[in-house]
């Protein structure tokens, strides 16, 4: 009894089920898998993400705890040295994503970190990739897990990253707020309050017209929700951050 886990590149992508057997799922070659993944030789790690997808499309209910071995060796792929591996794990995993819901919170912040690093690229093939991987996790995954590390990465991230991260997070504020209203508090509002308060000081990643704008629509989204209990929350913050909310939603 044998399977194939895929016969192309182009027919792992395509979607379609890759052939196999009955009754086998291909977990005998995750050791290999996970060799390969982290190979030397660039186009051994770029087939090894595609064998990763194939694997996936084999076991449509997960891996269980084997998942986990494996993904730990595809997200370094995801900011691969070598562009084209790097491009290829980008486009492979929204394909993957999926499979993730189910499993452990923790696989989140490292996968996140890898996504968001490419945002940072002069290639125009990763850096929308990357974006399209950010609108699959908001999609795919619990919101409430990646509300937190979506506002460290705001906080913390490069003068072209947080204004993204900022955009993100005001998508995902309606929904957070209907389902789990106390990680808007715990997350969203130390960050408004991070991002006003570095506004209000002159502070020159928070003072371009890009991450202005940002901030302006996460201050705009979250009044629009919680009205007058957000003004009520900055009553406890510094007058410099009230009067920034202010200008912001127009009081």
């Amino acid at each position: 009894m044998w399977y194939v886990l895929f016969s192309s590149r182009e027919s792992s992508r395509s979607g379609k089920p890759v052939a196999r057997t009955d009754g086998l799922k291909g977990e005998e070659i995750i050791p290999n898998l996970v060799n390969s993944l982290q190979a030397n030789n660039w186009k051994e790690r770029q087939e090894a993400v595609d064998q990763f997808v194939g694997l996936m499309q084999l076991n449509p209910d997960g891996l269980g705890p084997k998942f986990t071995k494996v993904f730990d060796a595809f997200v370094p792929r995801l900011q691969d040295s070598n562009s084209k591996v790097n491009l290829s794990a980008l486009q492979c995993l929204p394909k993957i994503l999926p499979h993730i819901a189910n499993q452990p919170g923790s696989l989140i912040p490292p996968l996140l970190t890898a996504v968001t690093s490419n945002l940072a690229s002069k290639n125009t093939s990763i850096f929308s990739a990357a974006m399209v991987d950010l609108d699959e996790l908001i999609k795919n995954i619990d919101n409430s897990l990646l509300v937190q590390p979506f506002c460290t990465t705001a906080q913390y991230g490069s003068s072209r990253i947080k204004p993204i991260m900022v955009d993100k997070i005001a998508d995902m504020v309606p929904v957070l707020y209907n389902r789990k209203p106390q990680s808007i508090s715990r997350h969203v509002l130390p960050l408004l309050w991070n991002l006003l308060s570095s506004s209000s000081n002159g502070s020159a990643a928070t003072n371009n017209s890009v991450i202005r704008t940002s901030v302006s629509q996460l201050t705009t989204v979250l009044h629009s929700i919680m009205g007058r209990a957000l003004r009520e929350q900055a009553s406890n913050q510094s007058p410099k951050i009230q009067e920034k909310l202010h200008e912001f939603i127009g009081l």
